[in-house]
């Protein structure tokens, strides 16, 4: 469940009670009926939706039990109440497919966070200029919770001869974030004039310009005071279909300014495991360029998760469940850099720990000095895949290619799905998944002529690429070899897919 409903859970059983019902929830809850009597069952479900989160007691009891009731009703491939021949359900597939349509350009949209417009060179030739702007776009999550009930349902019911309504009506992905948008936006001078027009980008979640050639009056305008940007236009794209959001009150954060505070559940991580710290030969002679050459690295002590981070774990800070196999005990997945980042913070922040990281996007920095999670440095990861110093130097976390099998999900057991955490063997240090089932986010910006000039202690990873970051240890599509403790991967930090996960690490700080 996303988070208003586990929120109601949690208040629900707390015993929390906030007695004054507002008459808002209550015409939200009527207008959810209304809704239901026409059998436009997607806005119902986002009327009761709503009422929860204008309620989230139980006091909201009416509305949390329509919508799970609704959603049950579509979940098993109905349109909605009622029952339906073959032809009644096509037909109000059909239906729904088109409201789900309409629907989203209603409730995708959440907001957007624009960062700074930074000036580039200027053009003495042509007495023009340049500007970059970037802009992060974050999905409703109310959208996220009623389309993975209209998808789920929709994959049940429908048929090979529904032609024509798949996939040209509905939109299918199973992540909203997978989806390509197209943006445009444009910055409004201190007198409401607009100063500049960034056009239409296309991307999934964030976007960014280079503007060239701007004249020079409009630069003296640009470089004063009072400035603000603002959203054009935003359309979803299917192949060669556009449907174009509504964006009235969509919020635009600027700048650093933070979008709202999102309910926090305080979390206990006790599966670390101390690595003492040592030194080791990282990298290796027979595998990938990257990898070369072999050199000493020195690492201090620190602490590793004994597992990698499941979705409940994530659930109870985050309050969502972005993965794609879901299931409590399997490490969450489909997560950016960008997220595990956040999630190390709001982790840290629950516990009443200090957070390492602070700014955004490229000028995220790590302070090492503090006592909260983050990610494990490249060479902490390798040091605590190998054993550290229990290490048997094996090639595989804990185990060699041919017992594969013993430690590790990967392409010929995993059936290309990912696994409980923990149910394979653990390495020396009793680590477990180290090899195989998600590959590990780490915090170090990626170069593949790294090791060349690296630092021989507690090195942090390169300074001349900040778009590309590390993740280690192979997943469960990958073959044995690419699961080894060696093995370098890098992606953009903004991407995600359903194999790519983290596990959390601690700094040990000294009294």
């Amino acid at each position: 469940m996303k988070r208003i409903l586990s929120v109601f859970f949690t208040l629900l059983f707390s015993g929390t009670l906030i007695f004054a019902q507002s008459s808002r929830y209550e015409n939200l809850v009527e207008k959810g009926r209304e809704f239901e009597s026409e059998k436009k069952w997607i806005h119902a479900l986002g009327m009761y939706y709503d009422a929860m989160v204008e309620e989230p007691t139980q006091k909201s009891k009416t509305a949390y039990e329509a919508f799970l009731n609704l959603s049950a009703e579509i979940k098993s491939g109905k349109p909605g109440y009622g029952t339906f021949d073959e032809f009644d359900s096509y037909d109000g597939w059909k239906a729904l497919a088109a409201e789900y349509e309409e629907f989203w350009s209603e409730n995708c949209p959440h907001y957007f966070t624009a960062g700074e417009i930074t000036k580039g060179e200027l053009d003495v030739a042509t007495r023009t200029g340049s500007y970059k702007l970037s802009v992060r776009m974050d999905i409703s999550e109310k959208y996220v919770e009623i389309q993975s009930v209209v998808l789920e349902g929709y994959k049940k019911a429908w048929k090979d001869y529904w032609t024509d309504c798949y996939p040209d009506i509905l939109p299918i992905s199973d992540d909203p974030g997978e989806r390509e948008y197209a943006l445009t936006i444009h910055v409004i001078g201190r007198d409401g004039k607009e100063l500049l027009d960034f056009g239409e980008q296309i991307g999934d979640e964030v976007f960014e310009w280079d503007v060239h050639r701007v004249p020079r009056n409009t630069i003296k305008k640009m470089d004063s005071e009072g400035n603000r940007i603002a959203v054009k236009s935003l359309f979803w794209i299917d192949g060669k279909k556009r449907t174009e959001a509504n964006l009235d009150g969509v919020k635009l954060y600027e700048g650093s300014e933070e979008p709202p505070a999102s309910y926090i559940t305080k979390v206990g991580i006790k599966d670390m495991i101390l690595v003492e710290g040592g030194t080791f030969n990282m990298g290796s002679v027979t595998g990938d360029q990257d990898e070369k050459p072999v050199h000493e690295v020195t690492v201090s002590s620190f602490l590793i998760g004994k597992y990698e981070v499941t979705q409940a774990q994530w659930m109870a800070v985050m309050g969502n469940n972005p993965s794609k196999n879901q299931g409590e005990r399997l490490p969450v997945e489909n997560i950016t850099w960008y997220d595990a980042i956040e999630y190390c913070n709001k982790l840290s922040e629950a516990e009443g720990l200090e957070k390492c990281y602070a700014g955004k996007k490229k000028a995220i920095r790590c302070d090492f000095t503090k006592n909260g999670y983050r990610l494990p440095t490249e060479a902490e990861w390798e040091y605590a895949a190998r054993g550290g110093k229990k290490s048997t130097g094996r090639a595989l976390s804990g185990a060699d290619e041919a017992d594969a099998d013993e430690v590790a999900w990967y392409y010929s057991n995993s059936k290309r799905m990912t696994h409980e955490v923990g149910t394979k063997k653990p390495n020396e240090l009793e680590i477990f998944d180290m090899s195989g089932n998600v590959w590990e986010w780490c915090w170090d910006r990626y170069s593949k002529d790294y090791y060349k000039d690296s630092p021989d202690f507690n090195p942090t990873g390169s300074q001349s690429n900040i778009a590309s970051v590390v993740n280690r240890g192979g997943g469960c599509k990958s073959f044995d070899y690419v699961c080894s403790s060696t093995r370098r991967n890098s992606d953009f930090a903004s991407s995600k897919n359903g194999a790519l996960g983290f596990r959390l690490a601690r700094t040990v700080v000294e009294k």
